[in-house]
């Protein structure tokens, strides 16, 4: 119980905030070899949580990858996004990632350029958008 009041009580703290941050997505099926991979994506309006930690909806950006992919008849996609505010960061785990599936030809791998696919904005609802940050003050 002690637990469930912890978590409900940071929950409904947390602010969001929108800043632009860089993201790419990488996909692979359980079923085969092959591997996607997207370029390094910029998103001038992103939202995060939790002092900037978190990217909202990542599993948003997630659902977006996995539906194009079906579309592309990949019928079996489990995809992750992996994002920072900074780019070179971004670009280390990018190249970290690309030389572990692509070094051996074990895997099909195949790019996803912007062209091919661009990630949009997943916006929370107002509601969140719009509450303030609490702070817990002492009695006294």
């Amino acid at each position: 119980m002690i637990i469930t009041m912890a978590t409900s009580l940071s929950a409904s703290s947390q602010t969001i905030k929108e800043h632009s941050c860089y993201l790419f997505g990488f996909a692979a099926s359980f079923n085969d070899s092959t591997v996607y991979i997207t370029d390094i994506q910029q998103l001038d309006s992103a939202y995060f949580y939790n002092h900037e930690v978190f990217l909202y909806g990542r599993d948003g950006y997630a659902q977006q990858l996995k539906n194009h992919l079906k579309g592309l008849g990949f019928t079996t996609p489990t995809a992750i996004i992996f994002f920072s505010d900074k780019k070179k960061e971004i670009e280390k785990k990018y190249l970290k990632l690309k030389n572990r599936y692509s070094k051996d030809g074990a895997y099909n791998f195949k790019y996803l350029t912007s062209q091919d696919f661009l990630f949009t904005t997943v916006k929370p609802d107002e509601s969140l958008l719009n509450r303030k940050e609490t702070t817990s003050k002492k009695k006294k």
